[in-house]
């Protein structure tokens, strides 16, 4: 009986010093920091809340590109609905009225948007905007007085241009923030008719 006693006693020991993933991620959610989710996953890379690790460190970056990967690498999850509903809360808008330059007419066109990227050299390159990833398109509306809104747009800088400015015309260039409303304002373009 008392050899026994002193298995079960081992036995037990064995067992509640074994890992407990559930215990180890409740332990990460308490601590919530990026290094405590990397630890879980490091440790339990096959485990089903090792995906919920990544989420939650998808949440602390709180990034549309984490968000986008996330979503890529997981599309069954049951974190993508909250991972797009970020990634849209993310995403900025801009608001403008288009003016000719030489009359102060409001233009009622399409203005184009232009992604500026700087590659630490001294020239910028420069792309047509017309989606983001594959899920969010940019929405541009225009009314009657020249007024536009661009929604959907990823933080970053960025040049406005109208379909046929004139020659060397640079364009306004602006940055934009995560989850701003950027207003601005009146833009005068050079137009030709």
């Amino acid at each position: 009986m008392k050899t026994y006693k002193l298995f079960l006693a081992s036995w037990l020991i064995l067992f509640t010093s074994c890992s407990n993933p559930t215990k180890e991620f409740k332990n990460a959610t308490i601590t919530n920091t990026i290094e405590a989710y990397e630890n879980f996953i490091t440790k339990y890379p096959g485990d089903s809340l090792a995906v919920d690790a990544k989420f939650q460190i998808c949440s602390l970056k709180d990034s549309i590109f984490e968000y986008e990967s996330f979503v890529n690498e997981y599309p069954i999850s049951i974190h993508v609905e909250q991972a797009n509903k970020s990634i849209k809360k993310l995403l900025g808008v801009i608001n403008g009225r288009l003016i000719d330059k030489n009359t102060n007419e409001p233009l009622n066109i399409v203005p184009f948007l232009f992604r500026i990227y700087d590659e630490n050299t001294t020239d910028k390159q420069i792309e047509l905007i017309d989606k983001i990833g594959e899920k969010f398109r940019l929405n541009v509306n225009i009314e009657n007085n020249g007024n536009f809104n661009i929604e959907n747009v990823i933080p970053g800088q960025y040049a406005l241009f109208i379909n046929n400015p004139v020659p060397k015309s640079t364009g306004k260039i602006f940055n934009i923030e995560a989850s701003e409303i950027l207003d601005l304002g009146d833009v005068p373009v050079n137009f030709k008719k």
